[in-house]
């Protein structure tokens, strides 16, 4: 009996949580929502950081598809409604396929920002779902538009510190606006103990 699609998905999820344990050295915390209502498979932090989670969904298939010659190439299709297509700079995408017989990922994985998948991949929009398609090469010399997001199983938990860094604080840039006549608060940040006596000294 085959796998049923949501068993498939469980695969994946549980499949990224070792990887990302794993390849992060013990550096990448990753918390996992007991309900997907926001399009978020898993959440990602550095260890001991108090800076907002990244988000992560999580698309797998169990098979390559070839070209009719040797190359081997990464197909996903999917539909989300509309409402739920997230442009979020902290929300990401990780593709990958997975190799039953040998209870592994292939290599490559992709790892892709939420606004570039939804602009490259969308296809077409049918009752209020927005249809998107990924197709990408697995070979190693390839140079197709999703090679910049490729990414080693090895390397996952790296690649994943690095996102991790370099995410804005907000989900939007736009986020932090505010009127010329707003006053935005915030918590001092406090001194250190060497400096307190550097000021008491003069």
């Amino acid at each position: 009996m085959p796998l049923s699609r949501v068993q498939k998905g469980a695969v994946g999820q549980f499949e990224f949580l070792v990887t990302a344990l794993v390849t992060g050295k013990g550096q990448v915390e990753i918390y996992t929502p007991a309900i997907d209502n926001e399009g978020r498979d898993a959440e990602i932090r550095r260890h001991l950081k108090p800076a907002p989670a990244v988000g992560i969904q999580i698309k797998i298939t169990f098979s390559l598809r070839s070209n009719g010659y040797r190359a081997k190439y990464l197909l996903l299709r999917f539909a989300l409604p509309a409402n739920r297509v997230q442009n979020d700079s902290r929300l990401w995408y990780l593709l990958g396929a997975y190799d039953g017989p040998h209870l592994r990922w292939h290599d490559p994985l992709f790892l892709v920002p939420a606004k570039i998948f939804h602009k490259l991949a969308r296809r077409q929009v049918w009752k209020g779902r927005i249809r998107f398609s990924f197709s990408a090469s697995m070979e190693p010399g390839s140079r197709d538009e999703w090679s910049p997001y490729r990414v080693a199983p090895k390397d996952l938990g790296k690649r994943l510190l690095e996102i991790i860094d370099e995410a804005p604080l907000t989900a939007s840039r736009d986020a932090l606006k505010l009127p010329a006549d707003s006053v935005l608060l915030g918590r001092a940040r406090r001194r250190s103990v060497g400096a307190r006596r550097v000021t008491r000294a003069a």
